[in-house]
């Protein structure tokens, strides 16, 4: 390219640089920024045509300098909200004028030579525009003023030559004008230079606007990816409304998304005045305005003026241009652009439209405008899904936390379930069904609808009947858009949410084992939009969470009940224990058979249908069973059912007893002895006839028993003998190893015959512990009743010693006192053998009086009787003293510190060393490097206080509120039940005392509990 301007004699066509170099040197500019290729045009093109200046006016939207004010021929600022008609600005001169205004100076469509220019789109060459012959040939006498004067510095004496050139694309859209003026010598230019500048002006448009679309993209990339990192749905849409019409110019912006409920497209976020009190409010329907045209053609819209009715038929014969909310019309040039937000899949409508009413600077929008707003929608589509699956993980974690913090409460539960379900997706209704143990159907047990409400409890549906039963049998969710009428049941058609044409989405709730425990379903009205997968997989997801909290509620409640069945036979073995004791063993054995079957079957109990108790004589290879409780129909189940739910745990104890022989399944079982076979005979062995066998429940399959595991039933290692299954005559059953009861080995049986409630591996645990400590209760009942036969023969030994003692005394007094008189005989004193005799005879009786001594001293010390005061200071020396040796053992160190004067206190020594002894064995437990262990008991207004502490591990924060519950321990099962410290408050409240954990929370090491007894006879 040349560098500088040719001499006037040879400006001519032939010595210009070709316009192909000038394309050239205009495509190299598009690597630079919209700026710099302005600043290059406005110096090589003058130098090319030898013209003296060169000014290029364009669209405010590609001027970076243009700040929305415009100057005045009077070089007065206006803002460009007040010019009525499309205008270019001053992007680029070399004239002095506009150079210091750029971004300010402006000619609108038709005004001055300029604007003529830019209205026709149209070169214009003259010879001097000075010329008015020769502009009124080319140009109408209204365009041929000039605002800002330009020329007058050189005089209209001189001629003026002008070229101006329309800046337009390929696709015909005008960005400005391209304006030379004068020549080096005034002349004119050649009419050739204008054939040789059109190539090189349609090549500068498209490089323009390819620059300022290059720009505009990577603003639209910036814009995504501000919008990625939003967290909320809320300040994405909000953001988007706000930056997106500085890249496509528009104004006024609205985003309108779909309403699932309704249908609708409501508007959820604006820019405009007029319509920002009305965001969440205002709405079109598919088809209704250009809105509701553009969602339901799922096409965009670019409309040049509203007014023009042709151009409207032209795109759509039933197109209306006016909108219900009238914001269009503010303007005299009516502009409209929208874009629909498409769904991935073809068939689902519009997900909302993004429109803009107005243009910012009243132009026309182009096709580039179209084309960056289809493009923004398709990617904002997946923002939006982003985002929403953002926020539907964040409601479904906050539904997880929900059903987690519902799990003690079934009520709750439910009612938050179907709630929160309906909200989440969208339903005109969420129901949720359960199973019910004793019928097997799943009944209705909450629902959000209200046509629903009142068959809570009442509606009910077997596995595979409708559409609800077809969830519960196939294991797997269900979606029908819409419902057919032969998928509608008769059960079906009475429900209000489910019938032709409605949509119907359910998921199974499936327990662990696979097994359907019920139903959550979900409808919606015919004219709402269809359930889509999004929808499916989030319901199933809502499903499994809904299962496990389920789950975990059943097994809290199954806890619940295994802790309030214990602490009941708890209080009532101890009574039976304490009241019993006058009874022969054979019979309390007996009667704590009934208490062990009563609370597997109580409904304070385990809630088992059936309950018998079997003896094992291994030797023998017999089964005897010994009694059962239960009924023997389904109609006799639900009567004694029904009258048992209002009895106490006593009374129904009492009432098994006395009416046992009335009870069918006792009857049955009562007498029955079965033979089990040969050793050689395996296939008639039973598994626990030595309660060798752990706990396990059996299923009754083609005649054989198959054994629970947790991959399902498996075929049983050891057969269990037709003539016990005919005897129980129960599918599915469990036996538990039972010990304490007979000198022979023991099983407990249990059934759900009649409400057939599956029995699974996670209610052996209780089971077996249920068995294990009512084991061990009648163990320690029969140790009792060692103890107190042992009480009673010290007693009969103390009463002998202290017989025994007054007996000899006078005896021995008498052979005393002779032998002091033979002491004083000559014949003995001269004796050294006598002597001998006399001193071994006085040792022996002096041996003699120390054994009466001790004889006397032990039948003083048997225990008192309840009630009697005792020395407080005695007895927990007395129990110190029983482990001092242990303790050493485990380098323990004991201190005590008694206060002098204590009161005697009214309490059973035996329970105050029983409380003592499981203190300082928790004690010395917690201490297993050693350490201090110290006893203090002093005075507090009517009570002695003993304080016990150690220095060992601490309690945790989280066991310290569960230390003093029946079977809780964290030691190892070798070393303790977790029964001594609920005993040891159980004696204490029984003294009249108290028993409490005194050291403060939080504490890491060491623990103090604090044993308060009444100075007066409080004793309960």
């Amino acid at each position: 390219m040349n560098s500088r301007s040719p001499p006037r004699a040879e400006l001519s066509p032939s010595t210009w640089v070709g316009s192909d170099d000038v394309v050239r040197w205009l495509e190299i500019a598009l690597m630079q920024d919209l700026d710099k290729l302005l600043d290059a045009i406005i110096v090589e093109v003058p130098k090319t045509v030898g013209a003296r200046d060169c000014s290029v006016y364009l669209l405010p939207q590609f001027v970076q300098q243009f700040n929305g004010k415009l100057t005045t021929g009077a070089n007065e600022l206006i803002p460009y909200t007040e010019v009525e008609k499309n205008f270019i600005v001053s992007a680029r001169s070399t004239q002095e004028n506009p150079k210091r205004t750029y971004g300010q100076a402006y000619y609108c469509a038709g005004e001055g030579l300029t604007g003529w220019v830019f209205e026709q789109r149209r070169p214009l060459l003259l010879r001097n525009m000075w010329d008015e012959n020769e502009r009124r040939q080319l140009v109408p006498p209204a365009y041929h003023s000039d605002k800002y004067g330009l020329g007058k510095e050189l005089g209209r004496d001189h001629a003026q030559p002008f070229l101006a050139m329309p800046l337009t694309t390929a696709a015909a859209e005008s960005l400005g004008v391209l304006k030379l003026t004068g020549t080096l010598d005034s002349a004119p230019f050649p009419p050739a230079v204008q054939d040789f500048l059109q190539p090189v002006v349609r090549a500068l448009a498209d490089l323009i606007q390819r620059t300022a679309n290059l720009e505009r993209t990577k603003g639209l990339k910036k814009l995504m990816a501000s919008l990625a990192a939003r967290s909320s749905l809320r300040e994405v849409l909000d953001t988007a409304a706000k930056e997106l019409p500085d890249l496509v110019d528009g104004s006024d912006a609205a985003v309108f998304l779909l309403d699932e409920k309704t249908g609708y497209y409501v508007l959820r976020a604006t820019t405009s005045d007029v319509l920002k009190d009305k965001v969440d409010k205002a709405y079109y329907q598919p088809g209704e305005g250009l809105t509701g045209w553009v969602a339901s053609q799922k096409r965009p819209l670019r409309v040049k003026n509203l007014t023009d009715p042709a151009e409207l038929k032209a795109i759509d014969p039933k197109l209306k241009w006016l909108d219900k909310d009238q914001e269009y019309g503010r303007r005299p040039t009516r502009q409209y652009l929208a874009a629909p937000l498409l769904s991935t899949k073809e068939s689902e409508p519009a997900l909302g439209v993004i429109r803009f009413p107005v243009h910012r600077y009243n132009q026309s929008f182009t096709s580039d405008d179209e084309q960056l707003l289809v493009e923004f929608a398709s990617s904002f589509v997946q923002i939006l899904e982003t985002v929403r699956v953002r926020e539907l993980s964040a409601q479904i974690s906050a539904i997880k936390d929900l059903f987690l913090a519902s799990t003690l409460n079934r009520e709750r539960l439910l009612e938050e379930a179907t709630r929160s379900t309906d909200r989440v997706l969208g339903g005109d209704g969420c129901s949720l069904f359960l199973r019910d143990e004793r019928s097997g159907l799943y009944e209705l047990r909450a629902t959000s609808a209200p046509s629903l409400a009142r068959e809570i409890g009442r509606l009910a549906y077997a596995e595979g009947e409708g559409k609800t039963g077809r969830v519960i049998k196939e294991r797997r969710s269900l979606r029908l858009n819409p419902v057919e009428e032969p998928e509608i049941s008769v059960k079906d058609s009475v429900e209000a949410d489910i019938q032709h044409g409605a949509k119907f989405l359910a998921a199974p709730l499936l327990a662990d084992s696979g097994e359907p425990i019920g139903v959550i379903r979900l409808t919606r009205q015919r004219n709402k939009p269809d359930f889509v997968q999004v929808d499916e997989n989030l319901l199933s997801s809502i499903a499994s969470m809904l299962s496990l909290s389920l789950q975990t509620l059943a097994a809290h409640e199954a806890n619940q009940e295994i802790v309030r069945a214990l602490l009941s036979i708890a209080e009532t073995n101890v009574r039976l224990v304490r009241d019993q004791h006058r009874l022969p063993l054979n019979d309390r054995r007996e009667q704590s058979r009934w208490l062990a079957l009563t609370t597997v079957t109580s409904h304070d109990g385990l809630r088992f249908n059936r309950a018998a108790l079997f003896t094992c004589d291994p030797k023998q290879r017999t089964v005897s069973g010994i009694c059962a409780v239960g009924p023997k129909t389904r109609e006799d189940a639900h009567t004694l059912w029904n009258h048992a739910k209002q009895m106490s745990f006593d009374d129904l104890l009492e009432l098994n007893i006395k009416e046992s022989s009335k009870q069918g399944f006792h009857e049955t079982i009562t007498d029955q002895c079965l033979t089990l076979g040969s050793e050689e005979d395996p296939g008639t062995t039973l598994p626990w006839a030595t309660c060798a066998e752990p706990a396990a429940v059996y299923r009754v399959q083609g005649g054989k028993a198959e054994i629970m595991t947790s991959a399902g039933f498996l075929p049983s290692p050891c057969s269990i003998p037709q003539c016990f299954l005919d005897l129980v005559d129960c599918d599915c059953f469990a036996l538990i190893p039972f010990s304490g009861l007979d000198t022979l080995p023991s099983v407990l049986y249990v059934d759900n015959r009649f409400n057939q409630r599956a029995i699974s591996i996670d209610q052996l645990r209780p089971l077996t512990v249920f068995a294990d400590f009512f084991g061990t209760s009648m163990s320690l009942a029969e140790a009792q009743d060692r103890l107190l036969l042992r009480s009673e023969r010290l007693a009969t030994l103390g009463e002998f010693a202290t017989s025994f003692s007054h007996q000899a005394r006078q005896p021995l007094q008498i052979i005393s006192n002779a032998v002091r008189l033979l002491e004083d005989e000559s014949d003995v004193r001269e004796s050294a053998s006598l002597r001998q005799r006399l001193i071994e005879l006085r040792e022996g009786l002096g041996r003699l009086e120390v054994a009466l001594r001790y004889l006397n001293g032990f039948a003083r010390q048997d225990c008192l009787p309840e009630g009697e005061l005792i020395d407080i200071g005695q007895t927990i020396r007395g129990a110190t003293d029983f482990v001092a040796a242990q303790l050493r053992n485990h380098g323990i160190s004991l201190s005590i510190d008694i206060a002098p004067d204590l009161p005697r206190i009214p309490v059973n020594p035996a329970d105050l060393q029983d409380i003592l002894l499981n203190l300082i064995a928790n004690a010395r437990d917690a201490m297993e490097d050693g350490g201090e262990l110290s006893l203090r008991a002093s005075m507090r207004s009517d009570w002695v206080v003993v304080e016990v502490s150690d220095t060992g591990r601490g309690i945790p924060e989280k066991d310290r509120e569960a230390i003093f519950e029946p079977l809780f321990t964290t030691k190892p099962t070798e070393k303790g039940m977790g029964m001594g410290l609920a005993l040891s408050r159980r004696l204490a409240e029984r003294i009249g005392g108290s028993l409490k954990l005194a050291s403060p929370s939080g504490q890491r090491s060491g623990e103090s509990f604090v044993l308060s007894l009444p100075i007066k006879g409080q004793t309960r």
